[in-house]
């Protein structure tokens, strides 16, 4: 195995272990069940709030409370919460209020989300980090100040990285932000066990593409670079746990919903009660949506247009550091860096490439 330098940290994760599953992903499971009872009593009896030190159910507070203050963009209200570990449930915990949408039509509903992007790619902040109440004031109301802090993002906290003495933000730039993300993976090349052949396979597809990074990082995210305004990218209508501000490069992304390859329109005859036809149709009615999508945003705000269509290869950076840990994505991100390090055009995007593995080839 080869050796980490990077210092360790103590950090307390009540309930949480971290299991490896498919593709080997490492993802979060429950390791005792909260009481109901106590749930229950909790949600009628609306307990004081106690200010706790982990960051996470305060930065989802404030970052709704920022959106419903800067934005018409729907979202529920916070009304009750306690990130104080040490509570009765033992848990954090937040009980928002049902918010009913109606139903709208498809293309409707893409209207409304490219509105709601453009209000949010226009807020400017002044560092990358999860957003906090100023002073990490744990008042909700319409009179707080907002400030970027430390990072609550999956890489930051997912296995042990939480335990990981590394910077977590607020960062000043992208360069700092990015090394701190190369730091992780560096840390988690350096936890494979050399004397197990598929982990030396990885240990060897990462090395490269960990190289290549350290060289292209700078290049292309340089701390004299002109374009550190931040803009937040906040998409998410229900889930905002884990958003961030971000620069535009990282912004301007599409919503979740919108993502995928483009498909052509199913080419047999309609047929309502089958699922593969459902499935076809399901799958060409995304690629028109996201047509429909950048014409609306070049209608609504087309400086997230341009920023999309310039900014590529410095967004699939960050693809390929997300891909590290993946014994089968690695080696498309290997490809990709190499041209990048190298000066070439990479034929395709990697984010292209990771919706299409066959583009790679």
């Amino acid at each position: 195995m080869a050796s980490s330098s990077l210092p360790i940290r103590s950090v307390e994760q009540p309930g949480l272990e971290w299991v490896e599953k498919e593709l080997l992903t490492m993802e979060p499971c429950w390791t005792k069940e909260p009481d109901i009872a106590i749930v229950k009593k909790l949600a009628l009896d609306h307990l004081g709030l106690s200010l706790g030190e982990d960051f996470s159910t305060k930065s989802e507070v404030a970052t709704l409370a920022f959106v419903r203050k800067k934005t018409s963009i729907p979202v529920p209200q916070v009304i009750a919460h306690d990130a104080d570990l040490k509570n009765e449930l033992g848990f954090e915990w937040m009980l928002m209020e049902r918010h009913e949408v109606s139903w709208l039509k498809k293309s409707l509903l893409v209207q409304q989300i490219a509105e709601y992007t453009a209000q949010l790619f226009r807020i400017e902040f002044s560092g990358i980090g999860s957003l906090y109440f100023e002073g990490y004031n744990n008042d909700n109301n319409d009179n707080n100040e907002y400030t970027a802090g430390e990072t609550i993002q999956p890489p930051f906290f997912k296995s042990t990285n939480i335990t990981l003495d590394i910077p977590c933000g607020p960062f000043p730039s992208s360069q700092a932000y990015l090394t701190a993300r190369l730091q992780i993976t560096e840390h988690f090349a350096s936890k494979l066990d050399l004397e197990d052949e598929d982990d030396a396979e990885r240990y060897a597809d990462i090395q490269p593409v960990l190289s290549s990074l350290r060289t292209v990082i700078p290049c292309l995210f340089p701390n004299t670079s002109p374009e550190h305004m931040l803009r937040g990218d906040l998409v998410s209508i229900v889930d905002w746990e884990c958003v961030t501000t971000a620069p535009p490069w990282q912004a301007v992304q599409l919503p979740q919903f919108l993502k995928g390859p483009t498909y052509d329109p199913p080419d047999w005859p309609v047929n309502p009660a089958s699922e593969v036809y459902r499935h076809d149709l399901e799958r060409y009615e995304v690629t028109c949506l996201r047509r429909f999508f950048f014409e609306e945003m070049a209608r609504v705000e087309l400086r997230w247009v341009e920023v999309f269509e310039q900014e590529k290869v410095r967004a699939d950076v960050l693809v390929a550091l997300d891909k590290c840990e993946n014994g089968m994505t690695v080696k498309w991100a290997r490809g990709w860096l190499e041209a990048v390090a190298e000066g070439r055009q990479p034929r395709v995007s990697l984010t292209d490439a990771c919706r299409n593995p066959l583009a790679m080839k």
